[in-house]
């Protein structure tokens, strides 16, 4: 009876569908499965007597404590292995629980073994697959991420890494953008992948200024795409940045160049009709004068033409010399900006001009910071405020002695001068296009050679500032300077 329930328990054991042998306590295979002999390449169908060390070729140290374990009853052990079979090499996962008797005593161990040499080739291949394209996006010049539904990242490349602040990937995993962006930027860009997320649209290179915790803000173009599970539900989004503040600054500049190109044609166009003007009717003057002295017999006359001609002469070097003056000014543009000191050049402006103040009772009120300096060069700085004053002077009102108020403040990336009078003012809307031009005035004055605004205007623009006037007949007038601070 007992011979038959064993020859039926063979029978069973060998119809397993799985790789499954029964090992005696000397590691020799008792009874082992059909299947045993068909993943491993064994010709016979019995294995009975052969030894797992045979089956198995160069088994581990570690895989033979594990059985050994089993033998001293070790509920379950479980590993990999690749072995020597038949076969080849291959792959195996194991299994190994104590053999009992009826007993309840060890007389062995059942091993299961799965051959997984198939799985672990494809495992190794997408793990090989996966550390290529792990290497491809570190290397990328891009910021690479991976976040998930709660705008959390769960995938950082180097770049990326980098841009966060940090040296390792594992430091950004799990952060979103509050812990790394100023508050008001992370909002925007949570709002994003929302949107990202919830439309299944993506954003394509959308530009953007960001300020992330503690550094300068830099502008980047960035993209997001949903990225969906195998289902088609999101699970998250993909994304990327690259930080274009280099390119942007120098579009900027190159906007800059490009006006200031415009301008200085402008101001070359212009420049042209004046030189073309004036030396057309200086020689129109010297022609008349000339056949006016050839035709005429008297003495007398003729040495007053001669005088006029002398006049002429003078007016025509006068001229030469202005318009030589706007190419200086214009050239100053090449050269190399000094810290000028508001406080200093004035003080020399108004010691240089202390007669003319007296003479016509002029009070002068100032206030400029110590020590406040701006980009420039002091002769221009001394040209505005002796331009400015002399002006306020010269075209006082009847009624009340000039009064000239000067006063300086300095704002993050600028200062503001204002420079303020009580004269008789200029009426803007009939002569506000023409206020800075070149021989252009606005009061009948034997003064008045229309050269002064014109020249401070290019002064100013030629060390990077700008300058506004307001104005009202009878009141006063007002000149605002803005310089840029580039400390």
């Amino acid at each position: 009876m007992r011979k038959t329930q064993q020859h039926t328990q063979a029978y069973y054991i060998r119809q397993l569908p799985r790789a499954v042998a029964f090992v005696d306590t000397t590691l020799h295979v008792s009874l082992a499965s059909d299947r045993m002999v068909e993943c491993f390449g064994y010709g016979k169908r019995d294995l009975k007597g052969e030894s797992v060390h045979a089956l198995f070729d160069n088994i581990s140290d570690k895989w033979l404590k594990q059985m050994h374990a089993a033998l001293r009853g070790k509920a379950k052990n479980r590993g990999r292995e690749l072995v020597q079979t038949k076969n080849g090499a291959q792959w195996i996962e194991w299994v190994l629980v104590p053999w009992y008797d009826d007993h309840e005593n060890i007389i062995g161990l059942i091993l299961e073994v799965e051959d997984i040499t198939t799985t672990v080739v494809q495992d190794n291949a997408i793990m090989e697959e996966a550390e290529t394209l792990r290497t491809l996006i570190d290397h990328l010049p891009l910021n690479v991420y991976i976040k998930d539904k709660n705008s959390k990242r769960i995938l950082a490349n180097q770049a990326e890494v980098a841009f966060c602040g940090y040296h390792f990937e594992d430091e950004v995993i799990g952060k979103d953008d509050y812990d790394i962006f100023e508050k008001e930027d992370a909002q925007e860009s949570r709002m994003e992948d929302i949107e990202v997320m919830t439309s299944m649209r993506p954003i394509i290179d959308r530009e953007t200024t960001i300020h992330r915790k503690g550094k300068p803000a830099m502008t980047v173009l960035s993209s997001k795409i949903p990225l969906r599970s195998e289902n088609g539900n999101v699970i998250g989004l993909v994304g990327f940045s690259h930080d274009i503040s280099n390119r942007k600054k120098k579009e900027e500049e190159l906007h800059k160049l490009i006006n200031l190109s415009a301008e200085q044609n402008k101001k070359l166009i212009d420049f042209a009709h004046i030189v073309s003007h004036n030396i057309r009717s200086q020689s129109a003057n010297f022609s008349m004068l000339l056949s006016f002295l050839n035709e005429e017999g008297d003495e007398k006359e003729q040495d007053k033409i001669i005088g006029m001609l002398t006049d002429a002469s003078d007016h025509l070097l006068d001229t030469i010399d202005n318009l030589n003056d706007v190419v200086t000014i214009n050239k100053s543009r090449d050269y190399e900006l000094v810290d000028v000191n508001l406080g200093e050049s004035l003080a020399r402006v108004r010691m240089e001009m202390e007669q003319l103040i007296e003479k016509n009772n002029a009070l002068i009120h100032q206030e400029i910071p110590d020590g406040l300096t701006v980009k420039g060069f002091p002769s221009y700085i001394e040209n505005l405020f002796r331009n400015l004053i002399s002006n306020a002077i010269k075209f006082k009102h009847p009624e009340r002695n000039p009064f000239i108020q000067i006063c300086a403040t300095q704002t993050p990336g600028s200062i503001f001068l204002r420079i303020e009078d009580n004269g008789i003012g200029i009426d803007l809307e009939k002569d506000g296009e023409k206020l800075f031009g070149m021989y252009k005035t606005f009061h009948e004055t034997p003064e008045s050679r229309g050269l002064g605004l014109f020249r401070t205007k290019n002064e100013i623009e030629a060390i990077g500032g700008r300058i506004k006037c307001n104005s009202e007949p009878g009141i006063g007038t007002v000149f605002k300077v803005y310089f840029h601070d580039i400390r």
